[in-house]
């Protein structure tokens, strides 16, 4: 038999949860004391998710201290309701919560951006708080508008949690280029960026090996791609 297996991080390991918790509670705390803006380009379909997930843990902590969460992605609002409405498809400590009648994508802080001039207004945010908003590689959709009217600002942060691949603006904005194209316009960069990894979907090293290691007999062929 053949195994056919992805090799993304097959050389590192994602750093344990709780690092990553405390890294995004340290992000938010020095927005929340400065008053910033927070913008975070993501995808609509498993990572925004991964990120409120956390977002309601820090929550749940008393991490987020009443700092609004803006979601600004109507997809990523019907994919996070899909979630909610399937719980069986959730790990056993999420599935839980769903059956107690709570939701580990729910919290009092989130607010849903469901309309073009709530999206707007955001642009307008003198008090702070944290955007998540698609897409993640910065080159369509809603955070393309939120970063044109963020970037060129002092009191504007910007955390990129994903892959940057060349020749799409977030690279530019995570090699640290002073002005970025966004929309056919170009903007001076003046907000504080910060990079975080750890909310990958993809296996990593561990996760790999553990994979191979339990099957009771060995494969005869292993194919990786996807590395």
């Amino acid at each position: 038999d053949a195994v056919i297996m992805e090799s993304t991080y097959g050389s590192r390991n994602h750093p344990k949860a709780r690092e990553v918790l405390d890294k995004l509670a340290n992000e938010v705390r020095v927005a929340r004391q400065s008053r910033a803006r927070l913008i975070v380009p993501t995808f609509t379909l498993g990572r925004a998710q991964q990120l409120l997930f956390r977002l309601g843990q820090l929550s749940r902590e008393g991490k987020l201290g009443g700092f609004p969460v803006y979601l600004d992605s109507k997809m990523a609002m019907r994919a996070t309701e899909l979630y909610a409405r399937n719980p069986e498809m959730l790990d056993s400590g999420a599935s839980a919560m769903v059956r107690a009648g709570d939701s580990p994508l729910q919290f009092t802080e989130l607010n849903y951006v469901t309309s073009r001039d709530e999206s707007k207004s955001l642009n307008k945010l003198r008090t702070g708080g944290i955007i998540i908003a698609g897409a993640g590689f910065c080159h369509a959709g809603p955070v393309v508008h939120r970063l044109i009217h963020g970037l060129w600002r002092e009191d504007c942060r910007v955390l990129l949690v994903g892959y940057c691949p060349e020749d799409t603006p977030a690279h530019a904005i995570a090699r640290g280029d002073g002005v970025v194209r966004l929309g056919g316009e170009e903007v001076e960069v003046n907000a504080t960026i910060t990079r975080m990894s750890g909310f990958s979907g993809h296996a990593d090293r561990r996760d790999l090996l553990g994979h191979i290691g339990q099957m009771s007999t060995p494969p005869g062929l292993v194919i990786l791609n996807h590395g």
